[in-house]
């Protein structure tokens, strides 16, 4: 009987753990829905003669994630991504704030991945954001627009 129980109790955990992983996904889901729509609707509105660049840049930069924080730079950047030149401890799809200077506000990430040049971070897709984020650009390096 006692067998039963334990059994029984693991199925109810695991029937519990599964069902919060569909909760987080579902959630996940929703987000990434709307940061679509966001991003959508920010191409839209972007008048003929702006456009999506992305600079080679040389800012000093840092990353905070979970109360830690970690200095580098960045070497790329767009409206929709900055390259950090240094590995970031976090998982896929973590959100973090990423301070460049001479940006007069910090930008809210969320980190992809980490390849041999650093770790790729993605922007908001939100038409504000990306609009500042296309100022910022012409004011940091006109001429190095790619």
């Amino acid at each position: 009987m006692r067998n039963v129980s334990t059994t029984a109790l693991d199925t109810q955990n695991k029937a519990m753990d599964f069902q919060q992983t569909a909760v987080t996904l579902s959630d996940e889901a929703s987000t990434l829905g709307n940061e679509v729509k966001d991003f959508l609707g920010a191409l839209q509105a972007m008048g003929d003669g702006e456009h999506l660049r992305t600079c080679d840049v040389d800012l000093p930069a840092t990353v905070t994630v979970s109360d830690q924080t970690v200095s580098a730079r960045v070497t790329k950047l767009s409206p929709g991504f900055a390259l950090f030149a240094r590995a970031i401890p976090a998982a896929q799809g973590t959100h973090l704030e990423l301070k460049i200077d001479g940006f007069d506000r910090p930008l809210k990430a969320r980190f992809v991945e980490t390849t041999d040049q650093g770790s790729y971070l993605q922007l908001p897709l939100t038409h504000d954001h990306m609009t500042f984020m296309a100022q910022e650009l012409a004011r940091l390096a006109p001429a190095k627009a790619a």
